[in-house]
């Protein structure tokens, strides 16, 4: 970008010391500016900080424009610091928030286990199935029990793992 500028300065400068007219300072600046933010158009997505050089080229053109440009561009830098901080905040809130979940899905896992533990514990002297059906609800008493809640819980810790969990770099 700079060494554009730069280029085109050293180019033009010769011209615009030209005693012969104006008017060829004045299309060489106009050319320097068209030539400039041609260049600043093509880096949209990353701008970089101006040069000297090319500071210098825009103090050469009438304070109003020079002073939009830098407006602008410090505008543009404002955006990409709030922009910054506020993705910085997002990805900390995303750590707290997936620990936390973590830390549930843990917690529902160790009951689950801890469930199936117990029933296998009570049922395993229990060899007959016992299913009631009422308006009240359904009542089951077996020693498969324990084996369903044992099943229902690892099978949700490895969707868990699998969907929610997995960690994929984003860079």
């Amino acid at each position: 970008m700079t060494s554009l500028l730069l280029a085109a300065v050293c180019v033009l400068a010769p011209l615009a010391q030209d005693t012969t007219a104006a008017d060829t300072a004045a299309r060489s600046r106009a050319t320097v500016l068209e030539e400039f933010l041609a260049q600043e158009r093509r880096t949209v997505d990353a701008p970089e900080m101006p040069a000297r050089s090319s500071l210098e080229a825009l103090a050469s053109f009438d304070s109003l424009t020079a002073a939009t440009y830098l407006n602008a561009l410090r505008g543009v830098y404002d955006y990409q610091i709030i922009g910054f901080r506020h993705r910085a905040r997002l990805f900390r809130w995303q750590l707290v928030s997936s620990v936390v979940i973590f830390v549930m899905v843990l917690l529902l896992v160790i009951a689950g286990v801890l469930l199936s533990y117990l029933q296998f514990r009570r049922g395993w002297n229990q060899l007959e199935s016992q299913i009631e059906l009422s308006a009240a609800g359904i009542k089951l008493q077996s020693s498969v029990i324990g084996l369903i809640i044992l099943v229902v819980s690892l099978a949700f810790f490895y969707l868990y793992l699998v969907h929610v969990y997995p960690i994929r770099e984003i860079i």
